[in-house]
This record gives C-alpha cells, sequence and structure tokens, in this order.
C-alpha cells in the first residue's frame, strides 16, 4: 500500500519522524505574524495619508455668505442666498438641484448620441 497523505503508513512515518526530531513538515499558521515589508508599507501609507489630511482642501469660502441678513434671524438665507441668486429654477420645474441637472446632462448626452447615429444611418445608405 502507498504511503500517501492521509494514510495509516504516513501517519506512523510522521510521528517517527518527530520522535526523531525530524524538522515538521506541517507548517504552523499565525495569523498575525506579517512579513517585513508590511510595516514598511504601512508606514509610508499612514505618514501619506498625514500629509494629504493635513493639506487644506476647504471649500468654504467667507465671500459666498450673504451679511446683510442676520445668521441669528435666517442662517438658511445667510449661507444660501448668493448661491441660490446664481442658480435660479427653471420657470417650468418647481425643484432644482444637482441630480436634476446630472438628469438634464444626460439627457443631452443621450439626444446628441441619437442624433449621431441618425446622421452616421443617414450617410451610410
Amino acid at each position: 500500500m502507498p504511503a500517501g497523505p492521509g494514510t495509516r503508513s504516513a501517519s506512523i512515518a510522521r510521528h517517527a519522524a518527530i520522535r526523531r526530531g525530524a524538522p515538521s513538515v506541517t507548517r504552523s499558521f499565525h495569523p498575525m505574524q506579517l512579513s517585513p515589508i508590511k510595516p514598511v508599507v504601512l508606514a509610508i501609507g499612514l505618514a501619506l495619508s498625514c500629509v494629504a489630511a493635513a493639506a487644506d482642501n476647504s471649500v468654504f469660502n467667507v465671500n459666498e455668505l450673504d451679511t446683510q441678513v442676520s445668521a441669528c434671524s435666517n442662517l438658511n438665507t445667510f449661507v444660501n442666498a448668493k448661491w441660490v441668486a446664481a442658480h435660479p429654477i427653471p420657470a417650468d420645474k418647481t425643484r432644482w438641484g444637482a441630480f436634476d441637472e446630472l438628469a438634464e446632462k444626460s439627457l443631452d448626452i443621450q439626444h446628441a448620441i441619437v442624433q449621431q447615429a441618425a446622421r452616421n444611418a443617414a450617410t451610410a445608405k
């Protein structure tokens, strides 16, 4: 009978080798053990993320506030009045937001694609 893995003779041979002091064939699994390169890579990544976090990426601009309105009396107008004036709601809409603008741009792109396909179909005939 062959001494393949999982057979009784393989098990006996493995135990005999252990008793003789031979090194173990099986590897022990240590999930928390890191290779030497991982701590270096993690340290570099952490340093780069700290540098990126330290950069001033603020989008707040004091000039966008409406200083003619008191923030205590009407915070919404104080914060948003200039933006609302610069981005009016279209007359045919009851509301207008970022997703509405994206929907309009998407429709414009789809319309251009269909027109281009129609022109190409007309010239291909």
